[in-house]
């Protein structure tokens, strides 16, 4: 299927989710209309699909909330399989580090099957190995995300090496057991305005991940990055993230949504450099670009996400 047609049906297809749902402003959802709702994710998988009914029980399970936005899904801490997504800033943002960890402390919304010792245990050990976010632990990551030929699979947990440090885990777990060659001195220069592109860019939250808008400048940038560098900036690029975030809180939008998807965001455009390349290439209008990317929580059937021109 042609790129163009099939980042247009996840495009629709997401509009139409849209429609069938209200997020209140405690979390709490309400499907307006299940019925539609099911038909809008069918048009794009198999009816029968069993991850259909996933994602509705996924979006019907309550959202954590920071501002007014929704945040992420709460069945996200609950599922060992997608949890393994979050990289250390995730981690962080959520309070499972420092010092003196103190999970969801930030917010009060927390559902009590997230706070059950069983949970909480797993989830600590979760954020004590996070996967670092380089191509060979992306391409498990996004297991559950569609191929461009729309080759969907299922999330799988990904395994852990405790008491490994992050460069053994990111050797054993990468693509042949090596790790990707690192940028150029050129590159270097461009992913200082690849950073500076990220943390300036317009950063927005759905029920289906994050929305990333570029202006011309940035989006010719990524554009560029992606058909040349690739997954090679991803570790350069979440660690430039990472250190925006240090120095500016989470007291933004932009921020929160840089702290708590950020590594996520920068990691899976560049896992799919040739993708990307294409959806920026084709989209890109002479105000820019907006990159859709679906969250951890969409079970691949959004695929690996979508452009829009600005």
């Amino acid at each position: 299927m042609p790129i163009r047609t099939l980042s247009a049906l996840y495009q629709t297809a997401s509009i139409e989710v849209s429609e069938t749902i209200l997020i209140g402003i405690d979390g709490r959802t309400e499907i307006r209309d299940r019925v539609a709702l099911q038909q809008a994710l069918q048009s794009i998988v198999p009816p029968n699909d069993s991850r259909i009914e996933q994602l509705i029980e996924v979006l019907s399970a309550g959202w954590i909330m920071r501002g007014g936005t929704p945040i992420a899904p709460w069945s996200l801490f609950t599922d060992p399989a997608a949890v393994s997504s979050l990289d250390a800033g995730a981690w962080n943002y959520f309070g499972f580090k420092g010092e003196n960890p103190k999970p969801f402390d930030q917010f009060e919304n927390v559902p009590e099957a997230v706070l059950t010792a069983e949970n909480l245990s797993m989830l600590k050990e979760e954020a004590a190995y996070p996967l670092p976010l380089t191509p060979g632990t992306m391409l498990q990551r996004i297991r559950g995300a569609a191929g461009i030929g729309g080759n969907l699979r299922q999330w799988q947990r990904l395994p852990r090496l405790p008491g490994a440090d992050v460069a053994t885990t990111s050797q054993a777990l990468d693509s042949g057991g090596s790790a990707p060659s690192g940028p150029s001195p050129q590159q270097l220069t461009e992913l200082q305005k690849l950073i500076n592109c990220f943390t300036n860019a317009s950063w927005s939250l759905t029920w289906y991940g994050v929305v990333v808008c570029f202006g011309t400048e940035c989006a010719q940038t990524l554009r560029g990055l992606l058909n040349t560098a690739g997954a090679a900036l991803i570790p350069g690029l979440v660690a430039g993230i990472g250190a925006y975030v240090a120095g500016a809180g989470v007291a933004t939008a932009v921020a929160v949504a840089l702290a708590a998807w950020g590594g996520w965001v920068a990691a899976a455009i560049f896992v799919s450099a040739f993708y990307w390349g294409l959806m920026v290439a084709l989209n890109m209008t002479t105000r820019g670009v907006c990159c859709h990317i679906p969250g951890p929580w969409t079970l691949g059937l959004l695929g690996p996400g979508w452009a829009v021109g600005r």
